[in-house]
């Protein structure tokens, strides 16, 4: 038998699992991301948002998350304690090229399959940031 997760007071748009499959984050339209016990489905952090969160991914080493927002606002996380580190792209409408609206609400970002990196896109340029001090690497027009 399953859990189910219940904390959210809104829809959920988004999720991701843990590389250690022990831990979930949900991202919903009641401004919050939460990081979940997969097991047990107790809740482990809230990270609060000023809007919409429609994209959740887990770094790598499961150390952190990113979040991203409606207004376009990409956030990194600390994954345990739910703190606050960086905000990578600030507040902007999402937009890359002319999509469907369905496809306009996917989150704009990537982890690397390995390491500490972060790939965010928008308005034709990808960023490729370290996760772990917020700094842009490299920027691809």
């Amino acid at each position: 038998a399953g859990c189910r997760l219940r904390g959210h007071a809104a829809a959920i748009a988004c999720a991701a699992i843990f590389p250690d499959g022990d831990r979930v984050v949900t991202g919903g339209y009641d401004q919050m991301a939460v990081v979940w016990n997969a097991t047990s489905g107790r809740r482990l952090a809230r990270l609060g948002h000023a809007r919409w969160v429609i994209g959740v991914v887990v770094l790598a080493g499961g150390g952190a998350v990113a979040t991203a927002l409606v207004s376009g606002r990409i956030t990194l996380w600390d994954a345990a304690s739910g703190g606050w580190r960086a905000v990578l792209v600030a507040e902007e409408p999402l937009r890359t090229r002319p999509m469907p609206p369905v496809a306009a609400h996917m989150a704009q970002f990537t982890t690397f399959p390995m390491g500490d990196r972060l790939v965010t896109w928008r308005h034709g340029v990808a960023t490729i940031w370290n996760a772990s001090s917020g700094r842009g690497l490299l920027w691809v027009e």
